[in-house]
């Protein structure tokens, strides 16, 4: 397996990319706007994302955390900070803090500092423009609010570096026919790993064996082999007898795993 290839196989995994969803073309789409931002897919800071329009064609995107928008900014040299997010109703006061006594929320502002910039550079989020109504949105509104104009701030101050790049919170009102490969709220890794806490006995090693070897089978000894080793060390199994314990364990998955 090339480096090139190894690669495509780590990300796949971290982000939980279907192969039969997603080709290795589109993982590397992935991987080269990472590297062209500076961020890391692996860390989660980029994800990939595909939806199926109305006409069921499939529309591929790469999206970032509000934070991976902060490191590229801050990392240009020139990023001064923002201003406090303020946030108004119907009666377009702005207010440094919200609640939900105060009135309908309607929008969001915030301003980045660039350096050589005479004002703030200024953003505003409607609601009505970014909100699903649905999940944080109902919950925590005028937070995801001010997310949005945060990011819509950024990408004016810093446009050759973020242009085209969104982030999640702002294309949850874009909820299409079908999302093929969403950001996956945990990786496959994290999943497995979840569950060593319920391992007590030999018995539950090969019950987890068992339910995840076609997980465990498809992806490189390299990246599964850690978490085994871990169940190993958790079911008390000497470290200079793991490596021997491994090749059967991992003989038997790639055995029984394939599809």
């Amino acid at each position: 397996m090339d480096d090139s290839t190894r690669e495509i196989e780590r990300v796949r995994m971290a982000q939980g990319l279907n192969r039969e969803k997603v080709s290795d073309v589109e993982v590397q789409l992935l991987i080269d706007t990472a590297k062209r931002l500076g961020l890391d897919p692996i860390m989660r800071q980029v994800w990939y994302q595909a939806r199926a329009d109305k006409s069921g064609t499939k529309k591929a995107q790469v999206l970032a955390t509000i934070d991976g928008l902060r490191v590229v900014a801050e990392r240009s040299g020139e990023y001064e900070g923002q201003t406090a997010p303020q946030w108004c109703g119907e009666d377009g006061v702005w207010r440094e803090v919200w609640t939900a006594k105060i009135a309908m929320l309607v929008a969001a502002r915030v301003g980045v500092y660039r350096k050589g910039f005479r004002e703030p550079m200024y953003a505003v989020a409607r609601v009505a423009a970014y909100s699903s109504g649905q999940g944080q949105w109902e919950k925590n509104g005028d937070n995801m609010t001010s997310k949005c104009a945060e990011a819509l701030a950024l990408r004016k101050a810093f446009p050759q570096l973020l242009s085209g790049i969104y982030t999640g919170d702002e294309m949850e009102h874009d909820r299409p026919e079908a999302v093929i490969d969403a950001a996956p709220t945990r990786s496959r890794a994290e999943l497995l790993a979840d569950t060593l806490a319920e391992l007590e006995t030999a018995a539950d090693l090969k019950r987890l064996i068992a339910k995840r070897r076609r997980d465990l089978a498809a992806e490189p000894q390299s990246e599964a082999g850690p978490l085994l080793a871990a169940c190993m060390t958790r079911l008390g199994i000497p470290a200079d007898a793991q490596a021997a314990t491994m090749d059967l364990i991992w003989s038997g998955i790639v055995a029984d795993g394939a599809p």
